[in-house]
């Protein structure tokens, strides 16, 4: 569930992509680094890199009249740290948790919780891990791809909701990722929440 609290007023405007300056506007991981008084960058101290990553991928995939009620989920993003090792293979299952509750004989997305899960149950697999968050991005654009199909009121709310779920298991929620310990399982399909808009694509296997 995504908190609703009130955006910051002063604050740029959502918008998709990278950007120079505010008064461009900025995606959400700009708008946090605002909001936290750092240097406008997309890539802001205060949050993870790994969150980070599923941040700018959902602002730019939500479509532009969701985009913004990813403004109130802004405070959330500041000053995470989380209280477990492994944050890339918890996100990783936060999003193969989404694209399974739609696609649930999706191999790509199944491989990516198995290697996930594997990796959590033995820590010293993660010295294997590609560089810079590379797991998440293919588990967040695989996420994203599998979610194209849906209207596009329930694919954003799914999307939006990928959000919350992150950054809730990023700061070691109770309401975090499924168990690394299983591997049978097919988690529920979430319930939509209509809001209107065409959706913006997802920007392939480019990273910014």
């Amino acid at each position: 569930m995504v908190l609703e609290r009130p955006a910051v007023t002063g604050l740029p405007h959502l918008d998709v992509g990278k950007h120079t300056d505010p008064e461009q506007g900025a995606c959400l991981m700009e708008y946090v680094s605002v909001l936290a008084g750092l240097r406008f960058t997309d890539r802001p101290a205060c949050t993870p890199g790994a969150v980070a990553v599923v941040a700018r991928r959902v602002n730019d995939a939500v479509s532009d009249r969701a985009r913004p009620r990813l403004a109130p989920s802004a405070p959330d993003l500041i000053d995470i740290r989380p209280r477990q090792g492994g944050l890339d293979d918890v996100v990783v299952l936060c999003c193969t948790t989404t694209g399974l509750a739609v696609a649930p004989g999706d191999r790509h997305l199944t491989a990516l919780r198995r290697r996930a899960r594997r990796r959590l149950g033995h820590p010293w697999l993660r010295w294997l891990r590609l560089p810079a968050h590379a797991v998440v991005h293919e588990a967040v654009i695989a996420v994203v791809a599998t979610l194209e199909h849906l209207p596009a009121e329930d694919r954003d709310e799914r999307l939006i909701a990928l959000l919350a779920e992150v950054v809730r298991a990023a700061r070691g929620a109770t309401a975090g990722p499924p168990s690394a310990g299983r591997t049978d399982d097919v988690p529920p399909r979430a319930t939509p929440v209509a809001a209107s808009g065409a959706v913006a694509s997802a920007r392939g296997t480019e990273r910014r």
